[in-house]
């Protein structure tokens, strides 16, 4: 394994330990979950697998722009329904 990968293995178990905190308080201790660092920590998540697998030449060369654009896609269709809960919070 090279150093590249393994400093994306450290990130990911860091940020999937910042994913289970947010999981374990969102249903386990039935908290309100803050759904934008769950979002955000499992799109980093994706994001260090993605990256590992890379750098173990599992996943083809080429496929970091499919998977970035489709990210990048969820990610403004994430920011659009923020902000239009937000804007109904405040006309409420």
């Amino acid at each position: 394994m090279n150093q590249l990968a393994l400093f994306y293995l450290v990130v990911a178990v860091v940020f999937s330990a910042f994913l289970s905190i947010y999981l374990w308080r969102a249903f386990i201790k039935h908290e309100k979950p803050s759904y934008d660092r769950i979002f955000m920590n499992g799109w980093f998540l994706l994001s260090c697998i993605g990256h590992i697998l890379d750098n173990l030449s599992i996943l083809p060369k080429g496929w970091t722009p499919y998977i970035a654009f489709v990210m990048l896609m969820v990610m403004v269709g994430y920011g659009l329904v923020l902000v239009s809960r937000m804007t109904a919070k405040r006309t409420s």
